[in-house]
């Protein structure tokens, strides 16, 4: 079995409601590619076994860090 982020691999989709406005925030890829544009290719970052997502809102543009929580295939 492996552990894998649920977002990342396209098994589930999630939807946040910005804490600022109030509309759907859109998920902008794990904190690491958002941080770096080569870290898509770098081993993956876990935090406390979730795998950390940044979240932005379509309308005001807030973010938000959310933890997406691994599951084993």
């Amino acid at each position: 079995m492996e552990k894998v982020c649920p977002l990342c691999n396209s098994l589930t989709n999630i939807e946040i409601t910005c804490p600022n406005c109030g509309k759907v925030m859109e998920d902008s890829g794990r904190v690491q590619e958002f941080r770096d544009s080569y870290a898509p290719e770098d081993e993956l970052e876990y935090e406390n076994g979730d795998c950390r997502h940044v979240f932005q809102c379509i309308n005001c543009h807030e973010l938000k860090n959310i933890g997406i929580k691994s599951v084993f295939i």
